[in-house]
């Protein structure tokens, strides 16, 4: 497949580190991100943080004494793109480390390629226990927990936070036709999941929602690309009389595009829960609206944890761009460390 991908690099050690020899062979990364398509506001800012822990890398005297540079191909939000990509960054380009893709979507498939390679791959973005059950020996996951598990939190949070008589009695759930949002999803509402590729299934049965109390009144799909019935849709779930939503979008323009429409309808729940999209374009686009939204978080408390911060701080120094850093409230920064023990010579 001809790749029409973005190829970012990053400058050479020599300019980010006098301390090195310019003529010491450089440590290669790659990356498939999606950069355009449906998926690129999350794409962009992967590779943003990328580049980030590049130069920090470099500015830190380089990984095992060479200096450490990226190349990040642009999938356009497409699987099979990503595929090919991650096949010519390992068998042409002869990169020494790969570093994961956004979304579980992608995720799933070019995990295989790694796999097939040998090549360690670590995932930043992509949780759905599909991705974890095939017992491939080269992934892991930067983040707690599987999206089917999601609901946990949820539990953790009213049981933490909300009076018995407060929590919300009834709930619906309302998501895109996406790999990450179908995962959590199931967990929340108590469905089996199978294993492609295997024979395993995964009874979530009866579902965090329901242990929680909560009974599902409503729930709705919508297609993978191509939804705007927005209005229906959140008419629908007003007519349910739903205490709370939990909304599990594809993109952060999907989650905003919800809210607006529970906006325009003039829908009122207890609560919403969003499974992804609330970072600084929803606030942007929302105003006021994005008030009292709420987002699990995959880490702890962002206020206690030094390195976060300031590599929050960097981020957006680098980026020279506020709108580019997830918020800290809901989002908490994460640096990434390169595993000297598994770089390709």
């Amino acid at each position: 497949m001809k790749s029409t991908g973005l190829m970012l690099s990053v400058a050479t050690a020599s300019m980010l580190m006098p301390g090195l020899v310019a003529s010491q062979e450089a440590i290669t990364i790659g990356a498939s991100l999606p950069i355009t398509g449906g998926l690129a506001v999350n794409g962009q800012k992967h590779a943003d943080g990328y580049n980030l822990c590049v130069d920090l890398t470099n500015g830190a005297g380089g990984l095992l004494d060479r200096p450490v540079e990226i190349i990040i191909s642009d999938n356009q939000s497409s699987n099979e793109t990503a595929q090919a990509q991650f096949e010519r960054l390992i068998n042409e380009d002869q990169v020494s480390f790969l570093l994961g893709t956004f979304s579980s979507r992608i995720t799933f498939p070019t995990t295989s390629v790694a796999e097939q390679n040998q090549m360690v791959y670590p995932v930043p973005s992509g949780v759905a226990l599909q991705i974890y059950e095939r017992g491939y020996e080269y992934i892991f996951n930067f983040q707690p927990n599987a999206a089917e598990y999601v609901g946990l939190s949820y539990q953790a949070l009213m049981a933490d936070l909300v009076d018995n008589g407060d929590i919300p009695a009834t709930a619906a759930v309302v998501s895109a036709d996406d790999f990450y949002a179908n995962a959590a999803v199931a967990g929340l509402t108590g469905k089996i999941r199978t294993i492609a590729g295997t024979d395993i299934e995964i009874d979530l049965s009866p579902g965090a929602l329901a242990e929680t109390g909560i009974e599902v009144v409503f729930e709705q799909q919508w297609p993978e690309e191509g939804f705007s019935d927005w209005i229906t849709l959140a008419n629908s779930v007003k007519n349910s009389g739903a205490e709370m939503v939990v909304g599990f979008t594809a993109s952060p323009d999907e989650a905003i595009q919800l809210v607006r429409a529970f906006q325009t309808v003039n829908y009122q729940p207890k609560v919403v829960i969003m499974g992804q999209g609330t970072q600084q374009e929803f606030h942007d686009q929302l105003g006021d609206g994005a008030n009292g939204v709420l987002i699990q978080s995959a880490c702890g408390t962002p206020q206690s944890n030094g390195s976060a911060r300031s590599a929050e701080s960097r981020f957006r120094t680098r980026t020279s761009s506020v709108s580019s850093a997830p918020p800290t409230a809901t989002n908490p920064m994460r640096t990434t460390q390169f595993p000297s023990q598994h770089a390709r010579a």
